[in-house]
């Protein structure tokens, strides 16, 4: 069965660009619906880079998040405990690491910005927002990290920055999957009709 529906399909398809071919009503139809399906497939291997974009973005800043936590653990009752130059210098060490990894962040958001351009050029209030939203990630944090976790003890800052960042970029991711599949369907329904044109031809 399986077969056959290969076959029948298949024969279709050419049956569907013969139609297109002979230049009829129904053949001027077809071409329309190809060149809208071509157009939606482009769109979608648009967002299907922005995703893979958004993705790097987002493993970089849970490393980063995950580093600013496990520096913030230090506190009052470990320093009675420990070394505190001991303390101090593993605390530094590991804020060293995430600092490290914001500039690989800032560019990989900068790239998924790029590519978000180019899926919202339809609706630029949407890329606007974007666009606002995480560049306050990059704004000056690099420096401030260091000066509000060590000489303000402002941890809570720098942890609020990129888990805030971080958030947005999840909901962005989320609503770049409700696009996608929104454009699957419209594709697909697309399809649907090409084949019953042909097949309304053939009968």
């Amino acid at each position: 069965e399986k077969a056959i529906n290969a076959t029948f399909f298949k024969e279709l398809k050419i049956y569907s660009k013969e139609l297109i071919q002979s230049n009829s009503k129904s053949g001027q139809q077809l071409l329309e619906i190809e060149k809208t399906v071509q157009k939606k497939l482009g769109d979608l291997n648009e967002i299907d880079e922005a995703f893979s974009s958004g993705a790097a973005v987002l493993r970089q800043l849970s490393k980063i998040l995950q580093l600013l936590n496990k520096a913030g653990w230090w506190g009052a009752p470990e320093w009675k405990n420990n070394n505190p130059l001991k303390v101090s210098a593993n605390k530094i060490e590991t804020i060293d690491k995430a600092v490290k990894l914001i500039p690989i962040a800032n560019h990989k958001l900068q790239q998924f910005l790029d590519e978000l351009k180019d899926i919202y050029l339809d609706d630029e209030s949407k890329f606007d927002y974007n666009q606002t939203t995480f560049s306050q990630f990059s704004h000056g944090f690099h420096d401030a990290l260091i000066i509000d976790w060590i000489l303000k003890g402002k941890a809570k800052n720098a942890i609020n920055t990129v888990s805030s960042t971080h958030d947005k970029l999840e909901v962005t991711l989320k609503s770049l999957q409700k696009r996608r599949k929104n454009l699957l369907a419209s594709i697909q329904l697309l399809q649907k009709r090409k084949r019953d044109i042909a097949l309304k031809n053939i009968s």
